[in-house]
């Protein structure tokens, strides 16, 4: 073994206290970033159902800057679980948890809490019925209970609801989608939203309750000809590493278990899907960004857990160096916000 790659795997993916030093490093940079400006609030219209009665707990600047902290940590500690959980990455790594919590420090968008974090939250616990599903005859309750917690997701993000039928495909490539299943997941969502009904009749406001379906059919196909300069280089950078990553991560796992080409080559093609739809919804909503870099996350944590080569291993400290570049340049203002 290349001595490059033995520190890394020692020092990096290994290290007794890498994961405290994540967590030092990660608040420090989002700390920096919060006192280096104003951090506005979402300019996005609310798209759910709940989030307009939790808006005044988040008023305060450093309440919901906390709150946003709290939700990255949330999030990659659920990742992390799910790695371990269904043994997706071979061999003892830090990169699942640390990962997810650099990509969402880089920017002060994620400084804000906004209920993307809540729903990707919700869908990233609908990914553990969808993998226990597999190989098993009950496929029904796992359907249900996925579409259960995508529905959840959906009350706080209504977007989230255009993800079941890639929940679908996800039974499908688990061989576990039936029509029982179908019909299971369609009660799932259906009882979210029954409930959800039933508050806005005990309320007074069953006028409320279609209107945020109505984000749904709000579709704002990007224009590209308004991007700028730094929106292009950030957009052909993101693009460039996705499908790169979602190549090369497919083609280290062909050597690997079924589940686990199962899990990466169902989350390829969910990246894939939202990244097309947040191009449909560029102008109402950055939730499908968030959910991308949330499984890109992953994928990168599952590519370079897996290092056979320095040149591997020199490329992960030149996608460190540009996500420091990216911070740099967030945080210095050299040029007009990315996002």
């Amino acid at each position: 073994m290349d001595k490059a790659v033995r520190n890394f795997k020692h020092k990096i993916l290994g290290g007794r206290f890498v994961g405290f030093g994540v967590v030092i490093v990660v608040i420090a940079m989002r700390v920096l970033m919060f006192l280096n400006g104003e951090i506005s609030q979402n300019e996005f219209s609310d798209s759910g159902f709940v989030w307009k009665f939790l808006v005044p707990f988040f008023s305060e600047p450093k309440i919901s800057f906390g709150a946003s902290t709290l939700s990255i940590f949330i999030i990659a500690a659920v990742i992390s679980h799910l790695n371990h959980r269904f043994t997706i990455i071979r061999g003892r790594t830090i990169l699942p948890f640390a990962i997810p919590l650099f990509l969402f420090s880089l920017h002060s968008y994620f400084l804000v809490m906004t209920p993307d974090f809540v729903a990707v939250f919700f869908l990233l616990l609908a990914l553990f019925p969808l993998l226990n599903s597999y190989h098993q005859t009950e496929h029904q309750l796992f359907a249900f209970q996925s579409a259960v917690l995508i529905g959840i997701a959906g009350v706080f993000q209504i977007y989230a609801l255009l993800l079941l039928p890639l929940w679908w495909w996800g039974e499908r490539m688990m061989r576990g989608f039936k029509f029982k299943s179908f019909v299971a997941s369609l009660i799932g969502v259906g009882l979210v939203y029954w409930l959800v009904f039933a508050l806005f009749v005990f309320w007074g406001r069953v006028e409320e309750f279609m209107v945020p379906f109505d984000f749904i059919t709000r579709v704002s196909i990007t224009q590209f000809s308004e991007f700028s300069v730094t929106q292009w280089i950030f957009s052909g950078m993101l693009f460039a590493l996705l499908f790169t990553f979602i190549i090369m991560v497919n083609r280290k796992s062909s050597r690997d278990k079924v589940l686990t080409q199962i899990v990466l080559g169902f989350l390829s093609f969910v990246l894939i899907c939202t990244i097309l739809l947040q191009f449909f919804y560029w102008k109402n909503t950055l939730f499908w960004l968030t959910f991308t870099l949330t499984l890109f996350s992953f994928l990168i944590a599952y590519y370079y857990s897996l290092v056979e080569s320095k040149w591997q291993v020199y490329s992960f400290y030149f996608i460190f160096s540009v996500f420091i570049l990216i911070y740099c340049v967030n945080y210095f203002s050299f040029m007009p916000t990315f996002l």
